[in-house]
Formats: structure tokens, C-alpha cells, sequence
């Protein structure tokens, strides 16, 4: 929907509540004050995304949207792995898949992926199944 690359970089910024937490935005000509607290480091904490290899168990349809929650079997147990319709990235057999019109009924179990992510539980930043 954004036509130019300010408006894209806008879009990903306001979507990437899952990475960012509550990312900050304001109006051109804000105070300086103001523009200080933003810019403040001390509140910024750094997210270590961390990948890992397995075979997907069963997938969890979240009502009839395409958001779902992966279930991925490693090492001997199932890991749990938000796949959110928004910012999700999602690549499968080397084309990336568009969400939406994606439906997670397109993801079968048995397939192999990558999957980027913060740790148990939390949404996927990327996904990579081959």
C-alpha cells in the first residue's frame, strides 16, 4: 500500500510491535526535549534473534485468519512458534509467500524449516522451509 520508500519504511516500523516492543513516532519539528527522550539508549534493549532447524509437527489455525501457532519437533520435544499474519516473514521452497493471501493450510506437517525467532513461544521473524 505504501508508494514510496519513506512510507514503506514507515509501514515496517509501525508493524514491528513484536521486535520494537512500542515503536516511537512524532511529527516533524518536535521540541528538542522531546526528541532527546526518544533518542535515549538507556531504554533500548537489543533483541538477539536466534535460528534453529526442524520439522514441523502440527499447525494451530488461530480462528479463520492466517495467523497460526507451528508446532516444531527437536530434540525430543514440540517447540511452539507464533506465525503472525503481519510480520512474519515466510519463504517456502525458495518463493516467498505473501501473508495474506497465504492460508496456514498450506503449510503441511513433515516439511522442514529455519526458523528465526526470540525464543519458545514467541512470534517467528522469519520463517524458511524447504
Amino acid at each position: 500500500m505504501a508508494a514510496t520508500a519513506t512510507q514503506k519504511q514507515t509501514l515496517k516500523i509501525a508493524f514491528s510491535s513484536q521486535v520494537l516492543d512500542r515503536p516511537l513516532m512524532g511529527p516533524p519539528g518536535m521540541a528538542p526535549k522531546y526528541l532527546k527522550a526518544l533518542a535515549d539508549s538507556s531504554v533500548v534493549e537489543i533483541i538477539n534473534y536466534f535460528s534453529f532447524n526442524a520439522e514441523l509437527a502440527e499447525v494451530k489455525p488461530k480462528s479463520k485468519n492466517p495467523h497460526a501457532l507451528l508446532l516444531f519437533k527437536g530434540k525430543g520435544k514440540l517447540a511452539a512458534v507464533h506465525l503472525d499474519a503481519r510480520t512474519t516473514q515466510l519463504t517456502a521452497f525458495g518463493r516467498e509467500i505473501i501473508i495474506p493471501p497465504f492460508k496456514v493450510k498450506e503449510l503441511n506437517p513433515g516439511i522442514k524449516c529455519e526458523k528465526y525467532w526470540t525464543g519458545p513461544g514467541t512470534t517467528a521473524g522469519n520463517l524458511v522451509c524447504k
